[in-house]
């Protein structure tokens, strides 16, 4: 798959089916993922984050996606009950598997909830 079929399959695998599973075959062993509120040095430690506290009720909407070679960007918009915000998530991909991952978001919106 292209870094940005890669990136595609994670966020529907994440937002739609819930498939953990399918989303730790996507991933790099030693997956360096960065967000606002959490960071992980493993793949195995973020799919457990996932598996332990699963999204619940959640949706996005692609804004726009793009890639290159070796990376691809999704911005969306992210929709929950009583939230809607913009997220930009990069990622970047080797050997077929997404080894990296940064997500952006402005966090202040989910700490009124």
């Amino acid at each position: 798959m292209t870094p940005l079929e890669l990136a595609q399959y994670y966020l529907d695998c994440y937002y739609k089916t819930g498939d953990f599973k399918a989303i730790r075959n996507i991933l790099a062993d030693d997956l360096q993922f960065n967000g606002p509120f959490q960071h992980f040095e493993s793949a195995a430690s973020y799919v457990n984050a996932l598996a332990n506290n699963p999204p619940k009720n959640v949706a996005y909407k692609m804004i726009k996606s793009y890639c290159d070679e070796t990376s691809a960007c999704l911005v969306y918009q992210f929709l929950k009950a009583g939230v809607s915000t913009p997220m930009n998530q990069t990622f970047w991909v080797a050997h077929g598997k997404i080894y990296k991952m940064l997500l952006i978001f402005d966090r202040t919106i989910f700490q009124t909830l």
